[in-house]
């Protein structure tokens, strides 16, 4: 599913359902093979957050006052009513038990949601 951010930025949005290599993906992620954001679906209400937590980590790296250093990690923090880096990682990052993944994309190409698929 594909958003427009604003005139220069879209947010791609895949579901992944019944995960086994959550591990691996977050390996890549951490390793920066990939540039999305992981989320756990299990904890989400609607996407309507997502998008607008993507929207405020766009605007953020604009005006360059970002919080993390990679817009994909903004993303999670927006989620987070803390606004912690860790904080929001641990709270809406997967874990092992994780079986519903949301991965956002930000600006991507097919090769690139095709790598994480």
């Amino acid at each position: 599913m594909d958003f427009v951010l604003d005139e220069n930025n879209t947010l791609h949005v895949e579901l992944l359902s019944e995960i086994s290599n959550g591990g691996d993906l977050l390996k890549k992620v951490i390793q920066s093979k990939i540039s999305c954001c992981l989320i756990n679906a299990e904890l989400l209400v609607d996407l309507f957050h997502v998008k607008i937590a993507a929207l405020k980590a766009v605007q953020s790296e604009k005006r360059q006052q970002m919080r993390a250093k990679a817009v994909t990690t903004e993303i999670m923090c927006n989620l987070a009513s803390s606004g912690n880096i860790s904080t929001s990682l641990k709270q809406f990052g997967l874990d092992n038990e994780t079986k519903q993944l949301l991965v956002v994309f930000i600006n991507t190409t097919n090769q690139d949601i095709e790598t994480v698929l």
